[in-house]
């Protein structure tokens, strides 16, 4: 089978928008519009597959594309500018029948021409006297068809107890999505050197005993680097296979020329640029602008080009600052869905390779066009609290469509030390009464009910009548029979587990009467009282204050002495599971679903907001055995949280546009993109996300907390999603989160929580603060 990636999600960078940038002026002296920029074109190959393995190389100055498919490797190679073809280099066919259906993670070319693959797994039994560094195998002679097998296997173990370990497994998914266990994994080199395939296991000190690099370069005297997640960036001989040098423990990215070689330096944030021989930094740059997906490009001259999300930039030797030559802000590159995963640079054009959120490749080229206006003839203006990748993902679509339009995104906390929420909130609103407020608002944390009253969002009734959305979605949003938000995205709290616990609980009030009836039993799953205040105080918060704005002591009384009688058992009988599930660009929290299925808990809460949520928690209950669920109602109504909550300046000046604009993000294509934010309020994109038209049903994903508890997940469940999807058409309440407000309570009860005073000293300690704020 071929091997694909490793099982896990990824972690992948989150992007911000960012002003376009050029090195243009804008306008000459003369009134002209000022031309030049770089635009984004699509790379089209014949036979290209965007769901293989794909690697993105430069061989000797042509860029070259090497996919892993079931037949073997293609290599597309550019033999002119936007011509792509294939090419049969006279090794390929013999690697294809002996090599290429491991799991390669990593590749590159030398300057000869000459390709490395880092290959994970095991080649097989080989004569414990042949020496790592030995182990080949010939390419095929063209003359007489004969091939020379090679005996491939392992190393003795040496007296210092490094090179090979004991046998260790690891889970991957192959292409065809399938998942197994891969045991006796080690890491090899295999390269082309000449006429001959040739093989080296690295001798890993990882107590792994392997690493998963996902980048690669080739130094002189037969030395390689490697780097990638957990791998740290690491030099190695391939005489021996040994470890020569260990450049760093962060996974930056790694490039060569000119037999020097160039290190992302992800703890110092600059770029560290070693000698020849590569035992030493010969110089460092500054550069702020570096994540573990940067992608670095030295040129001649040691001036440097950087890829990131946020667009591409220069350094010239002798220099002092980064020059930004494009902004990624309406490109491909600026969309949250897409990962960046490798560039290459050639006379000036950039050929990118992403990876989008089916985890398909996507190839992209910018270039500079001397015929595009420097800046785009319309300029709007958006705003979000907090960075929203929502937004940015269907204003970076809309862009794309229409490259005339460029929409600005401020963003109110930008993690500036000093700057509050209610900082922000307060500079946005000076600027809306100044008639300056933005085009378009992400209203999550923003007062809603006042800028509905005041008059400061326009009506959208005729854009939601244009789209299919859920109704429950548009009722919070509506006043004297207009609408004035749509919420683009939301999340569902539900409770799941044992089916007893279930039939008599609806939420938290009843939990908690529940757990005080069987206290010698953990109900809900282990968590400090600051984790519970958030996860239920948007179900409660309606329930604090009266229409005046008046502080019910009572009702919160009784929420803070729940939240501790939930706390209290769980430090008694807890397992004590503490771990996070990587989702490509956000963690979940899944300490509670461990809790639940391999400890004592009997039911635990989530805010389900995707596929994978749903996958993830019907699987913890079918490894606990009979489980159900059910949606968190008010007042006997299920309940739902809205977020990504669009909003329009009834004052703009751009109203045509900004319709437009709205009209585009509800489409049900662009709501059907995972934003990892919610599940689409489109019900038809809904639907197609329930009956997994756009999620890859054969990828597969282990998550582990120790060597025992393991939850294994796949694309299944069917009915019970059909339910889910059901039970979704019941939702009627918004819970509406105000999140100052329970940090209030957060920092308010910390006291009480410490046994330092009683629930109702805290209450009446905090009850002017609240009803300060609730008036507001």
């Amino acid at each position: 089978m071929l091997k694909k990636s490793l099982v896990g999600m990824l972690i992948c960078s989150l992007m911000l928008l960012a002003v376009v940038g050029c090195n243009k002026e804008t306008e000459t002296a003369t009134g002209e519009v000022a031309m030049g920029r770089y635009i984004e074109e699509e790379v089209t190959i014949d036979g290209f597959m965007p769901e293989a393995p794909t690697f993105l190389v430069s061989n000797q100055g042509k860029p070259q594309i090497y996919q892993q498919t079931e037949k073997g490797f293609v290599i597309f190679e550019e033999q002119e500018e936007g011509v792509w073809r294939k090419v049969e280099p006279a090794w390929l066919e013999v690697f294809n029948k002996q090599y290429a259906y491991n799991w390669i993670s990593a590749m590159a070319v030398n300057d000869k021409g000459e390709p490395y693959f880092i290959m994970v797994g095991d080649l097989g039994e080989q004569d414990p006297n042949v020496a790592p560094g030995d182990m080949e195998t010939k390419a095929e002679n063209s003359d007489t068809g004969s091939t020379e097998e090679a005996n491939l296997g392992q190393a003795e173990q040496g007296e210092d107890g490094l090179g090979l370990k004991e046998e260790g497994a690891f889970l991957i998914t192959n292409e065809d999505g399938t998942s197994e266990v891969v045991k006796n994994t080690y890491t090899y080199v295999i390269y082309v050197e000449g006429d001959a395939i040739e093989t080296c296991q690295l001798q890993i000190t990882d107590s792994l005993g392997y690493i998963i690099p996902s980048h690669l370069v080739i130094l002189p005297d037969n030395q390689l680097v490697v780097s990638g997640s957990m791998t740290g960036q690491i030099g190695y001989d391939l005489n021996t296979g040994n470890e020569v040098r260990k450049y760093s423990e962060a996974d930056g990215n790694i490039a060569q020329i000119n037999n020097m070689l160039y290190a992302i330096n992800l703890v110092d944030k600059q770029i560290d640029t070693y000698n020849e021989n590569a035992s030493q930094v010969d110089h460092f740059v500054p550069c702020e602008n570096v994540d573990e997906l940067s992608v670095l490009l030295p040129t001649e001259n040691n001036n440097m080009y950087l890829v990131t999300g946020n667009g591409i930039s220069h350094f010239a030797e002798g220099g002092s600052i980064w020059e930004e030559l494009m902004s990624s802000t309406g490109l491909s590159l600026g969309l949250p869905s897409y990962s960046l995963v490798n560039a290459i640079e050639k006379d000036g054009r950039f050929i990118v390779q992403m990876t989008n959120d089916q985890y398909q490749n996507v190839i992209k080229l910018y270039r500079y066009s001397e015929t595009t206006p420097t800046l785009p003839t319309t300029e709007l203006n958006a705003y979000t609290l907090e960075t929203n990748r929502t937004l940015q993902e269907a204003l970076t679509a809309y862009q794309l469509q229409h490259p005339e339009v460029r929409i600005n995104v401020q963003v109110g906390l930008t993690g500036e030390e000093g700057i509050t929420r209610e900082d922000a909130i307060k500079a946005l609103n000076t600027a809306i009464l100044a008639g300056e407020g933005p085009d378009i608002m992400v209203l999550d944390g923003l007062p809603i009910d006042t800028y509905m009253e005041k008059g400061v969002l326009a009506d959208l009734s005729e854009i939601k009548e244009k789209e299919q959305m859920f109704e429950f979605a548009t009722a919070p949003f509506q006043k004297d029979e207009q609408l004035y938000a749509l919420p683009l995205r939301f999340k569902v709290p539900t409770i799941w587990g044992n089916p007893e616990v279930l039939d008599e609980v609806d939420n938290l009030e009843e939990l908690g009467a529940y757990q005080k009836a069987h206290s010698k039993e953990m109900i809900l799953p282990e968590q400090d009282s600051e984790g519970l205040i958030h996860l239920f105080a948007g179900q409660m918060q309606k329930r604090w204050f009266n229409e005046q704005g008046e502080l019910q002591e009572e009702s919160l009384i009784q929420f803070l002495e729940t939240i501790k009688t939930f706390s209290r058992q769980q430090e008694e009988v807890s397992k004590g599971y503490n771990t996070m599930m990587e989702n490509r660009h956000e963690a979940i929290n899944t300490q509670n679903i461990f809790e639940y299925a391999f400890g004592k808990s009997h039911v635990f809460v989530e805010d389900v907001g995707s596929i994978l949520d749903l996958l993830i928690c019907n699987e913890a209950n079918k490894q606990k055995g009979e489980g159900s669920f059910k949606i968190v109602r008010q007042e006997e109504q299920c309940t739902y949280k809205p977020s990504s909550i669009i909003g329009l300046n009834a004052s703009s000046k751009n109203k045509m546009i900004t319709e437009e604009i709205m009209t585009f993000i509800l489409d049900e294509k662009v709501q059907l993109t995972d934003t990892l934010e919610g599940f689409p309020t489109h019900g038809g994109a809904f639907e197609k996300w329930i009956k997994g038209e756009n999620t890859n049903k054969n990828a597969s994903y282990m998550y582990s907390v120790d060597d025992h508890d393991i939850l294994f997940v796949e694309w299944g469940h069917e009915e019970a999603l059909q339910a889910f999807y059901e039970e979704v058409k019941q939702i009627k309440t918004a819970i509406l989160d105000d999140e100052t407000l329970t940090n209030l309570i957060v920092e308010g009860s910390k006291a009480y929580f410490e046994n330092k005073e009683s629930a109702k000293q805290a209450v009446e300690r905090l009850k002017p603060q609240l009803e300060l704020y609730g008036k507001e």
